[in-house]
This record gives C-alpha cells, sequence and structure tokens, in this order.
C-alpha cells in the first residue's frame, strides 16, 4: 500500500513512538498498581478524617461523643425493670430500653445480684454515677454490654 503514495515526511516516522504505544511489561503493571493503591489509601484516610471531624469526634481520644444513654435489663423475674428505670430518669440520667433479661437456655433463670455495666471505661465513671444512684457497690467495664451503660437488675434489688 506504501508503494501507491509519494514519500512525504510521514513516511520516515518510526514504527512505535508515543507513550501510549510503549510495550508494558509486568513490573510496569505491578509499579502502577501500586501506585494507584497508594492514592486510593491517602484519599480514603483523608475522607475518614474528615467524616470524623464532620461527626463531631475527638481523633485522638477515646473519650466519647454519645451520651451515656442506660439500658435496664431485668434479671429478677419481678418486672422491676420500668420501676428502675423511671428512677433513673427521675434522677436525671438518660434511659435508652427497660426490657426483661430472658436466659434462652434456662427461660426461668433469675439473676441473683443486681450490677452496673460499663461498654468501655469511658464510660466507666458515669456507670459508678448510675451504681451509686441506685445503691450498688461497684460497677465495671464489661465489653459485651448493650448499651454505654446497662443495669442488669437482680433478685436482691430493693
Amino acid at each position: 500500500m506504501a508503494e501507491k503514495f509519494p514519500q512525504d515526511e510521514f513516511a520516515a516516522a518510526p514504527p512505535v513512538g508515543g507513550r501510549h504505544r510503549r510495550l508494558r511489561t509486568g513490573r510496569h503493571r505491578a509499579a502502577e498498581f501500586l501506585k494507584l493503591a497508594v492514592i486510593s489509601a491517602a484519599l480514603a484516610t483523608v475522607a475518614l478524617i474528615g467524616l470524623k471531624l464532620v461527626d463531631g469526634g475527638n481523633l485522638f481520644t477515646s473519650e466519647p461523643n454519645s451520651p451515656a444513654t442506660i439500658a435496664v435489663l431485668d434479671g429478677s423475674q419481678k418486672d422491676l425493670s420500668s420501676a428502675v428505670a423511671t428512677r433513673l430518669v427521675d434522677g436525671g440520667f438518660e434511659v435508652e430500653t427497660a426490657a426483661k433479661l430472658i436466659d434462652e437456655t434456662n427461660p426461668t433463670a433469675v439473676q441473683p445480684v443486681t450490677q452496673v455495666y460499663a461498654m468501655s471505661s469511658a464510660y466507666l465513671d458515669k456507670a459508678k454515677e448510675v451504681a451509686k444512684f441506685l445503691g450498688i457497690a461497684e460497677a465495671t467495664v464489661n465489653t459485651h454490654a448493650t448499651a454505654p451503660i446497662t443495669v442488669l437488675v437482680g433478685a436482691d434489688y430493693k
């Protein structure tokens, strides 16, 4: 086909040219992938920090940014959860839920001792206030708690 056309300055151009036509090896592809992964990680980190700042959370301390709400669970089988919740609300605490604690393996099980749990050490001071208000000796940290503060009403509750 080249014989049909007269020779000009474009006929002498090299056959491979331009960056987009360069042969790419596995090393080039791996470097490009790693570059894109680093850029994506940096953008995700910036987005996370931005969302935390907009949400009002503090990135550098473990202090909670949500209120210390209380869940009251009645393990005494005496239906005391609403009475305890009312007492806490009257005392100025924020109660999230009040319900009966049901043990699926033994539905008639009775919790002998009233206990107050904090979900993390950040809520422990508030949990100690709740325990003192209810006349309970101590509050402890339990990472399996259902709310920031959980009051488990036992048979000994007065």
